[in-house]
């Protein structure tokens, strides 16, 4: 429909914004090749499009699920640095501080964590998402106990407000790594029963996490194979906890419960980095 718009009114002021659509549906729609090609064609042709922001930080989603992390940094930053009034600068922010966790790298994102703190204004529950960020790169810096002191104060502070779910999913981190894993546990289960949004997705796979590295791997798979009920719409958090699910399988010795979740990962989440992952453990049956 919009191809046949654009072919008979070429010069009509809403083509770039149509153009913007159609990416975005194609990467809604679970096509992250397609989509980047569409995007990085809309940018080249409408560069200066109120869109624009919205089309970089797509770009550095697509480049992050698929393991880019170079090619997601350079996109979500171009969000941050040149497009100071989008609305998308807070998305950029948070995403760019998970690609620098994954890289290994704590002291750009508690940078870009506290950058998203200053973006956040009065959203409490951003500013909360921000705190969580850096208590995550203090504890990889080896900065436990500043970790703590961050999360705990945000946690009591208002506990029964929502802002507090993320600070709990981080001290639950905490207690992990300073040993406390049954208390990690608790807190776990208290941020799933809390929370339907992406903290609660996280929290549900850190919490199969915990429970198969204590020995117990039917619990983890049971835990787990809630992901897809209660948090349908997270799909970083819903492959990988379909890969840990094979892994807790495998060490059950149920090799073909572990081949099926290894095939949906394949299937569902193609051209991504755990579709890739999938396929690698798989071969290792």
């Amino acid at each position: 429909i919009i191809d046949a718009f654009i072919a008979a009114h070429p010069n009509s002021p809403i083509v770039a914004e149509l153009r913007f659509r159609q990416a975005e549906a194609t990467f809604q729609s679970g096509r992250p090749a397609a989509a980047l090609s569409d995007l990085q064609a809309f940018l080249r042709n409408h560069p200066s499009s109120p869109q624009a922001a919205d089309a970089y930080y797509y770009l550095g989603a697509i480049h992050a699920d698929a393991g880019r992390r170079q090619e997601a940094e350079t996109a979500l930053q171009r969000v941050l640095r040149d497009f100071p009034q989008s609305t998308r600068r807070g998305d950029a922010a948070r995403l760019l501080g998970r690609v620098y966790l994954t890289a290994e790298r704590p002291q750009d994102a508690l940078q870009v964590y506290r950058q998203l703190e200053s973006l956040a204004g009065g959203d409490a529950l951003l500013a909360a998402e921000a705190r969580y960020g850096q208590g995550r790169a203090l504890l990889a810096l080896g900065r436990t106990g500043e970790a703590e002191t961050l999360l705990r104060t945000a946690v009591e502070a208002n506990p029964d407000a929502p802002e507090a779910v993320p600070a709990m999913l981080g001290l639950a981190q905490v207690y992990e790594e300073q040993g406390r894993g049954d208390e990690a546990v608790l807190l776990y289960r208290r941020v799933i029963d809390r929370s339907r949004d992406e903290t609660g997705a996280e929290a549900l796979y850190r919490l199969g996490d915990v429970l198969l590295r204590q020995g117990d791997a039917r619990a983890a798979v049971s835990e787990l194979s809630r992901m897809p009920v209660l948090y349908a719409g997270f799909t970083e958090w819903l492959a990988r906890s379909y890969l840990l699910q094979a892994r807790a399988f495998r060490s059950l010795g149920q090799s073909g419960d572990a081949a099926r979740l290894y095939d949906r990962v394949i299937d569902e989440f193609a051209g991504t980095r755990y579709a890739q992952q999938a396929s690698q453990e798989k071969a290792t049956l």
